[in-house]
């Protein structure tokens, strides 16, 4: 549930960032996002046992950091109305992914094994960069933004190759956990969002390789989709959701960085034209990923009550 919580606070922040008249679609997707993780919290306080054995699992354990991830994105709403408990926010957000990063290092570290190699483990190594993305541009806290910034492109980086080699060379992904195959989308679109959002004088050749393999990326995964989409439902739907956000974040980022001057204005418009096709995506695949979220919910809640 903190995927799709992720997903639909990044996608408020998104639209509002792109069309200014619907602003309040990020603190309103800010307090949805918000609500999602008070649910997952009280899940947890009532069954404790089941935080341990989430953490322990090799594809469960990846995706709880999106919890912070997602405080991270909350605490850029929050600003707006207190920059120092925003702040606060913020720093609190990073110590949990760095401790979920450390439990799931641990976990791994004690048991791993080539197969249990999935997508979704990009996101404790490299998921803090959403911390740039948010990063509200404090000089002070400058240095340990950068510094996440370098580490998670580092992680990346040398966490790729492992998983282009399993994907193309390993058994096949359990089709439980084959969603989390949309996350392959996501690590070079963040870093590259992250990229323009924390250095003061982005590099046009860093912007352009970041630009060049999210693109790839994420049009390899469109072509994913195809497969993907028709998957029997489950919760692991949820990791549709980011990735295809920050793909647009990083684009639109692009488009209005002052760099972009490099570009021809044929090349600019063909990004401006992919940014709102991205949006479209993006919308109607968090929209078809709710849609049968409530529908899983409310069948179990059914079941309950029944039994």
């Amino acid at each position: 549930m903190s995927g799709l919580a992720l997903g639909l606070a990044s996608l408020g922040w998104c639209i509002s960032n792109l069309f200014p008249a619907f602003f309040v679609l990020k603190p309103l997707s800010a307090l949805l996002a918000g609500f999602i993780l008070l649910l997952l919290v009280l899940k947890f306080v009532h069954q404790p046992a089941q935080l341990r054995a989430d953490l322990a699992h090799p594809v469960v354990g990846s995706v709880l950091p999106t919890s912070a991830m997602t405080i991270m994105v909350i605490s850029h709403s929050i600003a707006a109305y207190s920059h120092l408990i925003a702040t606060v926010v913020w720093l609190l957000a990073i110590v949990l992914h760095l401790g979920l990063l450390t439990s799931f290092v641990y976990f791994r570290s004690r048991n791993f094994e080539l197969n249990q190699l999935v997508p979704s483990w990009f996101i404790p190594p490299v998921g803090f960069v959403v911390a740039d993305v948010t990063f509200n541009g404090m000089s002070a806290l400058q240095p340990l933004a950068m510094g996440l910034w370098y580490l998670g492109v580092i992680f990346y980086l040398l966490l790729l190759p492992f998983m282009i080699y399993r994907l193309c060379r390993g058994s096949a992904i359990p089709q439980q956990t084959q969603p989390t195959i949309a996350v392959m989308a996501a690590p070079a679109s963040l870093c590259l969002a992250g990229y323009l959002s924390v250095h003061p004088m982005p590099a046009a050749g860093v912007v352009f390789a970041l630009l060049s393999i999210a693109i790839i990326m994420t049009l390899a995964i469109y072509l994913a989709f195809i497969q993907l989409l028709r998957l029997p439902f489950s919760p692991a739907f949820a990791a549709y959701t980011f990735p295809l956000v920050i793909g647009v974040t990083a684009i639109s980022k692009v488009v209005t960085w002052p760099g972009s001057e490099h570009l021809s204005s044929g090349w600019l418009s063909v990004l401006q034209y992919l940014v709102w096709f991205e949006l479209v995506v993006a919308i109607a695949v968090i929209s078809h990923v709710c849609i049968h979220y409530v529908r899983f919910l409310l069948k179990i809640s059914t079941a309950n009550s029944e039994s």
